[in-house]
């Protein structure tokens, strides 16, 4: 096996320039934007919860690997493009803390790869995986979440066969795909000039972001299908490659495992005002999204539970069952922001909905409704 330096000067590109010395800010030794809890500290239930909220449905929770290698971080937002979540190392979790002062950081555990990222690089091995594993209960058609991989392999083995792997998987199917394509994201295929609107470079010495990692992608969206009111089954893996030299990453945002759309909370019209010009009852549906990230639009607020006689005057359309429902039109709901979502009642049925009317249900849907 060769070791790193060996691995330096076999594939290494010519070096550039090396930069000029420059001083350490006394705050970068003091207070790291991202601080690291290993799980030596933690609990994979921990970590599991830590993606999902506790609101989330878990069972058969499993995590492979050494301990020193994964865990959760805060202070992420400038470095890594969201503020907490979990990192998958195949090292040292605390090598990821910033700023980069060295292009070869890198923890070797001594301990296996892992089968499934074996058949992504064969016939080269992998070893030192870090692997979490869980089963997760659907409520929707769609699973998303969001992410960052970042390594110290960038830039000087871009192309060459010592790249790191990761890959998350639903179900068994490999889903960490670079937007509306099915290539894996990987070094080789997003860098300096391939995919590289989806790439960030950070060369020792920088400071272009706040993390020891050599090169980053920006945050990607995970989207995979998913049966609603089953558990699904998630993999979330990153090992090294053909040697155990140099850390790769992968941070995975907290709380934003979605499916359905729990971060996202209705409230009821308190009043609703008497509209003589349609001869409908108005009022308006408040949409909060409680995560602090966006959520892709649209969404469709489906209305259920309605007395006879009594219709949404301004619906989008029915679903297969008859219920009306109402399309979220935005493309994106921004995180903490609240949408006044108008709905218009008629009331053919003579109930006198008057000012005050409860006797309808809600259900967020986030996939269109056929």
């Amino acid at each position: 096996m060769l070791n790193w330096f060996s691995k330096r000067a076999a594939h290494r590109k010519p070096s550039a320039p090396r930069a000029q010395p420059r001083l350490e800010r006394l705050e970068d030794r003091a207070l790291p934007a991202i601080s690291v809890t290993p799980l030596t500290a933690l609990t994979p239930l921990q970590l599991v919860k830590n993606l999902v909220g506790a609101s989330g449905t878990v069972k058969n929770i499993k995590y492979t690997g050494a301990k020193v290698a994964a865990g959760t971080f805060k202070g992420g937002a400038s470095a890594i493009g969201f503020p907490a979540g979990v990192v998958l190392t195949s090292g040292d979790a605390k090598n990821v803390i910033g700023p980069n002062k060295n292009g070869g950081i890198t923890g070797s555990n001594g301990t296996p790869g892992d089968t499934d990222l074996d058949k992504i690089v064969k016939p080269n091995k992998t070893d030192d995986a870090s692997v979490l594993e869980f089963d997760y209960l659907a409520g929707g058609k769609t699973l998303s979440f969001q992410y960052v991989f970042g390594s110290d392999e960038y830039n000087e083995f871009v192309g060459s066969s010592f790249n790191d792997v990761f890959s998350f998987y639903v179900n068994g199917k490999p889903v960490s795909f670079i937007p509306g394509t099915s290539t894996a994201v990987a070094i080789n295929n997003v860098n300096l000039n391939k995919n590289s609107k989806y790439y960030v470079d950070n060369p020792v010495g920088s400071g272009n972001r706040d993390t020891e990692m050599d090169g980053l992608t920006k945050v990607l969206p995970i989207v995979a299908a998913v049966t609603p009111g089953q558990f699904c089954h998630i993999k979330l893996a990153i090992a090294d490659v053909s040697d155990t030299s140099l850390d790769s990453a992968v941070f995975i945002r907290a709380g934003s495992f979605s499916s359905t759309s729990p971060n996202i909370k209705l409230a009821r019209p308190l009043r609703y005002i008497y509209n003589y010009h349609t001869a409908t009852f108005d009022g308006q549906i408040g949409v909060t999204n409680l995560a602090a990230f966006k959520l892709g639009g649209p969404v469709y607020l489906l209305i259920t539970g309605l007395p006879s006689g009594v219709t949404v005057y301004n619906s989008a359309g029915k679903d297969k069952s008859g219920h009306p429902y109402l399309k979220v039109t935005t493309s994106s709901i921004g995180g903490h922001v609240t949408l006044r979502v108008p709905i218009k009642f008629r009331d053919a049925g003579n109930h006198h909905l008057g000012s005050y009317f409860i006797g309808f249900h809600m259900q967020v849907v986030n996939h269109p409704i056929k």
